[in-house]
């Protein structure tokens, strides 16, 4: 099984989860995971494995210590019912001259109906006419707006604005927003960042009549 994380910039937040299911009558049980590089860091959500449970593996990238290229194998290692290997790899190209703050658009918990605006800061080094091209999302309840605040000795920062719509519905955000730049690479010229949230229902307290009785 295979992910690629596209082009990211450099302080990124880039997790994956693997799911593998049990498919023998017997216990099937995880001794070890282990990536081949130090970019990814693997994380097992559940080691024993009842017939046609599922378990996920968890591939977090290093973005704040790793630049340029990475390709990562994650080795989940069972020893029952039978000793045998599963291999997940991992692509990714992590930008040293773009720098995202925080990482990801993080919305948290949102009540139904409402609209929340959170901002990501962007930085770049390197051109000084460098610039964001436009901003593209897949999710129709996102709206997106790079805002360029600086612009100075080859740096430069833009404000991103990540809107959640007012009709967004219930339920898990777990998306992303492209920024594109004008890099003449088109393998660096589209930058990805994760947006996450939950929209839950709105709770609607009406006043009702309280019978006391005679006092």
């Amino acid at each position: 099984s295979l992910h690629d994380f596209g082009t990211i910039g450099r302080g990124a937040k880039a997790e994956h989860c693997f799911s593998l299911e049990n498919i023998y009558l017997e216990d099937a049980h995880i001794a070890t995971v282990r990536s081949s590089c130090g970019c990814s860091t693997p994380t097992v959500s559940k080691r024993t494995l009842k017939t046609y449970e599922t378990s996920e593996v968890k591939v977090v990238l290093n973005t704040d210590r790793y630049l340029g290229r990475k390709d990562a194998v994650i080795t989940v290692v069972f020893d029952k019912p039978f000793p045998a290997e599963v291999t997940l790899q991992v692509h990714a190209y992590i930008r040293s001259d773009v720098v995202l703050q925080p990482g990801s658009v993080q919305f948290g918990s949102v009540s139904q109906g409402a609209s929340v605006r959170k901002k990501i800061g962007v930085s770049y080094a390197g051109r000084h006419d460098w610039r964001i091209q436009n901003v593209e999302s897949n999710n129709p309840h996102l709206e997106v707006q790079a805002v360029e605040t600086s612009r100075e000795h080859g740096r430069v920062t833009y404000d991103l604005w990540v809107q959640l719509k007012a009709d967004t519905p219930v339920g898990y955000i777990n998306d992303h927003v492209t920024l594109i730049t004008d890099d003449p690479d088109p393998k660096k010229s589209r930058v990805m960042l994760a947006v996450e949230g939950v929209v839950v229902p709105a709770v609607a307290v009406r006043p009702s009549p309280l019978m006391l009785g005679i006092l």
